[in-house]
């Protein structure tokens, strides 16, 4: 669907695969408990993530980018380039 400004909507984010294969590949190296218990989300929500089943809301989605130091833009997909999280202050910075 085309937009009055020429944008256009997304599908679902479970229909994109970027948010899950991405958020897949953020986690390696980190204890999946401590993630959960970091953005205080249940095993079963994380599991939803993964499979493309549900997708978190943006208050969440905000904690995820901020413990994983990922760019929201790349996490779902609306970038291709890799971008460390600007909420997060980075080394040097």
């Amino acid at each position: 669907m085309t937009l009055p400004h020429g944008g256009t909507i997304l599908p679902p984010m479970q229909d994109r695969a970027p948010f899950k294969d991405r958020l897949r590949r953020s986690l390696k190296g980190f204890s999946r408990a401590d993630f959960l218990t970091t953005i205080d989300v249940s095993e079963r929500a994380l599991t939803g993530w993964l499979k493309g089943t549900n997708e978190p809301n943006a208050a969440i989605l905000a904690n995820i980018c901020i413990a994983l130091n990922v760019s929201a833009d790349w996490l779902l997909g609306f970038s291709d380039e890799w971008g460390p999280c600007p909420l997060v202050t980075q080394p040097g910075g």
